[in-house]
């Protein structure tokens, strides 16, 4: 599933000149809702590395499709926020992304499932690359009453 979804990815990417990888895609696309974010959050979103992170964050605000600002909150912080070239970028992708033919039904189903597996790995701290897996499970706490099945 990893590799076809990287696949499909890169194909879309084609309708952009400028989007290089599936993860400066990703973060364009978590901002896509206009919502300010820190660089920490934007990180999480996206399973990445600060390092790693950092640098697509770079990139996109290298190409003019994110501006940061301090964080007039936390001045220890700095937020990261989509231009309008940016999301004009995104429009150009979105059209070639296209879901499996799903009945209303399964695809509900699949929203549930995809938004339960986001938000229960999104409570696993990220760990270093030799971190046992055991260890790291040892944080996995899904909140199930969110998604209560009827």
């Amino acid at each position: 599933l990893h590799r076809y979804s990287k696949g499909y990815i890169k194909r879309a990417l084609f309708a952009s000149e400028h989007l290089q990888s599936e993860e400066e895609y990703s973060y364009l696309a978590s901002l896509f809702n206009g919502k300010p974010h820190s660089k920490t959050e934007l990180n999480s979103l996206n399973a990445m590395e600060k390092t790693s992170g950092a640098e697509i964050i770079r990139r996109l605000v290298a190409k003019g499709f994110a501006e940061e600002r301090p964080d007039e909150r936390d001045r220890r912080s700095v937020l990261v926020s989509i231009t309008p070239r940016g999301r004009a970028e995104l429009m150009k992708v979105f059209p070639q992304l296209h879901s499996a033919p799903l009945e209303e039904r399964q695809q509900a189903t699949l929203d549930f499932l995809l938004k339960y597996i986001c938000q229960a790995l999104s409570t696993l701290p990220m760990a270093k690359s030799d971190t046992d897996l055991g260890e790291l499970l040892l944080h996995f706490k899904p909140d199930s009453s969110e998604y209560q099945t009827s």
